[in-house]
């Protein structure tokens, strides 16, 4: 979407200094008009991270503030074809800092901009965002009333989910929709307890562990939030066919809202903490809607991706995994708490999975171009091997799995609805004997992600059967 009014980019390496964003100097090519920047750098897979948006009239006042998406890609993938949708494919070298010109157009900021606005201390409200705008003349109103409808309309858009690592792509949760301005240092990260229980290393499987699981984001296509009758319609439509359901944070009221949806149709929840650094917030958040029926939950997850995404250290995730699991013992959970990452980088640093009660991965056959979607199991049970090799035979749980129904080709890695279906049964045969270890993404089509060339387009069509959620259809 573009804009007339100027738009400053502020990174979270400026905004959120506890969540660690892109290098202050990496590849991108120049942006799009229909998508975001596209940068490179040393990850293993393609990977989301988070940006403030300061939007700014033609005096440089900051006039609204949203949180916004860029895509990091490993530097193999720098060679980006032309396509009728984009601009330029010229790569360059940017500061931490874009100015994204009405084009779509990225440029690198001047110095002086990488400093925090002055009127951008908090998020304004609508109202306040449009009273902060100067009189239009009558020669440009027109033109300032467009300018104003576009601003309103992306900040009404409120970016509820960011994607993790597109190698495992569909990844859920939320966005801190109130990002912080202060350009404080991160606290170190909190030491062990050494009274933190051990992991245990093999849990009690869950109640539903002759059944699979299945992914959930409690967003509609608009970026609103689902009700509690749009949760009710979605879960009735699985009911009796899956065991658990993953959701990602505690935004939107989810937790409370799937909490009675598992009381009515009889599964267990695998609940996350999407944000650490409001790790207590998050906690509470559980805390209060399961109001200690502690039964209805499979696991606790801390974090998603955030090493492979470099968001975090494995060491910052060691920690925050014992962190957890002492706050939830305290309010009367004894179940598993873990932290999900990438299989490549629980290969890497499988001190992850020493810390958790189990290994929680997330892998997709699909980002390997060299499978047929038919091999999509054989291909996730060779990977379970190797991990379990790893870690010494802990148990290994697969947190998401799947094949876009809908997108481009990756090799030999076709996207639609038949070779979905090839796919997930191919993961059905190959798991049948520990269902309870798979988790498949997802439960619907994501419309409220945005389709884009890193993730071959692909990134809205992960539902089964290319299911949408009633509250899509329109």
């Amino acid at each position: 979407m573009s804009f007339s009014l100027k738009q400053t980019v502020l990174s979270t390496l400026v905004l959120l200094p506890l969540a660690v964003a892109h290098p202050t100097v990496a590849n991108v090519v120049e942006a799009r008009a229909d998508a975001d920047p596209v940068f490179f750098d040393d990850v293993p897979e393609p990977t989301k991270r988070r940006q403030v948006v300061v939007f700014a009239n033609a005096q440089g006042t900051p006039t609204a503030t949203v949180t916004k998406e860029f895509s990091v890609l490993p530097k193999s993938m720098s060679t980006v074809r032309d396509d009728s949708t984009t601009t330029t494919t010229k790569t360059r070298q940017v500061t931490s800092t874009v100015f994204v010109s009405p084009s779509g157009n990225a440029s690198a900021a001047p110095a002086s901009s990488e400093k925090k606005p002055a009127s951008a201390s908090s998020k304004p409200t609508p109202t306040s965002a449009e009273d902060k705008k100067p009189a239009p003349s009558a020669a440009t109103t027109s033109k300032a009333e467009t300018d104003a409808k576009a601003v309103k309309k992306e900040k009404d858009l409120k970016p509820l989910g960011t994607l993790g690592t597109l190698g495992s792509l569909g990844t859920l949760g939320h966005i801190d929709d109130k990002p912080k301005t202060t350009a404080k240092p991160p606290p170190p990260p909190p030491k062990p307890t050494p009274s933190s229980p051990p992991p245990s290393k093999d849990p009690p499987k869950p109640s539903g562990k002759n059944l699979f699981g299945i992914s959930y984001a409690p967003y509609r296509a608009d970026r609103q939030c689902k009700t509690q009758a749009d949760v009710d319609a979605d879960m009735k439509k699985y009911a009796g066919q899956f065991g658990i359901v993953r959701i990602y944070g505690t935004d939107c009221n989810q937790v409370a809202m799937l909490y009675k949806a598992a009381k009515a149709n009889g599964f267990k929840l695998f609940l996350g903490i999407f944000e650490p650094k409001i790790l207590q917030d998050e906690t509470n958040n559980i805390i209060k809607a399961i109001n200690g029926d502690w039964g209805v939950v499979d696991t606790v997850s801390v974090g998603n991706e955030r090493v492979n995404g470099k968001l975090s250290s494995p060491q910052e995730m060691v920690n925050l995994v014992g962190q957890t699991r002492n706050i939830l013992r305290k309010a009367g959970y004894n179940g598993p708490v873990v932290t999900v990452d990438t299989f490549n980088a629980a290969l890497d640093h499988p001190e992850l999975c020493t810390a958790s009660d189990y290994c929680a991965v997330n892998a997709h056959a699909f980002f390997d171009g060299s499978n047929v979607a038919s091999n999509a199991g054989n291909w996730l049970a060779g990977t379970v091997k190797n991990l379990k090799a790893k870690v010494g035979g802990k148990r290994v749980v697969i947190t998401e799995t799947g094949w876009p129904n809908k997108g481009d080709t990756n090799a030999k890695a076709v996207p639609s609805l038949a070779n979905q279906k090839a796919a997930i049964d191919s993961i059905r045969a190959s798991f049948k004997d520990s269902p309870g270890d798979i988790i498949l993404f997802s439960a619907f089509n994501d419309l409220w992600k945005t389709n884009f060339q890193g993730s071959f387009n692909a990134e809205q069509f992960w539902g089964l059967d290319g299911a949408v959620s009633t509250s899509d259809k329109h």
